[in-house]
Formats: C-alpha cells, structure tokens, sequence
C-alpha cells in the first residue's frame, strides 16, 4: 500500500508541473456519483441517489408512491395513434439514461424499451415510464458495488434474449452482463437487427453478441496488464444455442 501511495503522489507531483491543480483529497463524488470506501475488505461503491432526487424534484414526483418493479411483467406497449402527450417524456428517459449508464444494470431493459416509443409516446408510453420513475424512487439507495477479489475469475459473461417479443416486427432483444473479478463493469440490452424463426436462434445472437464484447474486454485487461490464458465462461440457459456454438 506504501509503494502505491507513493506512485500516487509522483503522479500528482509530475501533474501539478503543467497544470494549475488543487489537491481535494480522495474523491468522494464524480460526476453525479457518490463513491464510498471500505478499505478493510477492500470494497468500493458507487450509488446515485442524489441524482435520483434531484431528477424527482426537476419532474414534480419527489411525493410518487415508489414501486418495487420498474415494468409490469409482460407489458407490450404499441402505437395506438391516440395523439401525443405534452409531457417531458425525453428529459425524463435521458435523466434515466445516465443513471443506467452509470450504476444502476437493472433498468438497462425498461430505459431501452421505453426509448422506442420517444419520437411520438403516448399516455400509456408516460404511465409506463413514470413506473420506472417510482422504481427507482424506492431504490435511490441501491449501489454498484466492488470488491477486491483474487480467487475469482478474471472475466465471466451472462448472455440471454427473448424470443419475439415484440409484436410489431417480432424481432428479440439481447442481453448480456460482465463481471471482472466478480464485479460487474458491463451490461447491454438491445433489440436485435434480424428476426430469429426460433428461441434458439435468437439466444444464439445474443451469445454473438456476448461473444464479442468479451473479445474487447480481453483486449481492455490485457491493455491493463491483466492476461487472460484460460477461456473465458460466457453462461447461456438454451440447450439449443450451446448445441450450436
């Protein structure tokens, strides 16, 4: 820990000679982010509850009863052409966004479903979104989590899709989550480009998918001086797409 305090502070030092510079000491917030350590067992967690309020009170819902789920489960929303609502439907998806982009996986799904509807949303494309609002009301205190690890994997992938789901075009959404030892540092959900004849097909194109940031993030650690010799876990629950990979 010595050594690393040391580096730390030649780099700050070599800093401060092109740039005017203030030491503030260890970071406590970054960009919307509270970052809280405990050195002990070596974890590190990020939380934004307090851009979660501040976008509460910017939309008028600091006193929305909060839910537990941010999406009816089965929901299927479509384009009805009953006329649009004059609500913010895009500032409230784009407070969303950074929150999901940022800490907080477990909205990935909604932010990019209800994205779809953004060009012309109607009342039910608001009610669903202020769902989500509510959601994340009652978890303003969850956070994002790291821990140090050793006897871990270095990189391990979770990929899945559904089949069909939408009803417009029926095409898949892919999804996939990464953990660099044991802490998750990416995640996607995004609606597939081709239409899968079948739940295997279209677990196969999320795998791809999976696949491929795999491949980059390999390529990132080594980058960080992290060699990965063994094959990489990538975890996938179709029986079908594993006979086909």
């Amino acid at each position: 820990m010595g050594l690393r305090i040391k580096t730390v502070e030649e780099v700050k030092k070599k800093l401060s000679q092109f740039f005017k510079m203030t030491d503030c000491g260890e970071m406590q917030h970054f960009l919307g982010m509270k970052i809280a350590y405990d050195r002990t067992p070596g974890k590190m967690q990020f939380s934004q509850g307090a851009s979660i309020e501040k976008m509460l009170k910017k939309f008028g819902m600091n006193d929305c009863n909060p839910t537990r789920t941010p999406m009816e489960k089965g929901l299927q929303l479509t384009c009805s052409n009953t006329g649009t609502v004059n609500e913010p439907y895009r500032e409230v998806l784009g407070s969303l966004m950074y929150v999901m982009m940022s800490t907080r996986p477990d909205i990935r799904f909604p932010v990019g479903y209800l994205g779809r509807f953004q060009q012309e949303p109607e009342q039910l494309h608001w009610t669903a979104l202020k769902r989500v609002v509510r959601y994340m009301k009652g978890t303003k205190d969850m956070f994002l989590e790291f821990s140090r690890g050793k006897d871990v994997e270095p990189l391990v992938g979770f990929t899945d899709s559904d089949w069909a789901t939408d009803t417009v075009d029926r095409k898949s959404v892919s999804g996939f989550l990464f953990q660099v030892y044991g802490n998750t540092v990416s995640w996607s959900s995004k609606k597939q480009t081709t239409v899968a004849t079948s739940s295997s097909e279209a677990e196969y194109v999320a795998l791809s998918a999976g696949v491929t940031e795999a491949i980059w993030l390999t390529g990132l650690l080594g980058d960080l001086g992290v060699k990965i010799t063994k094959p990489i876990p990538i975890y996938e629950d179709n029986r079908g797409c594993i006979g086909m990979a």
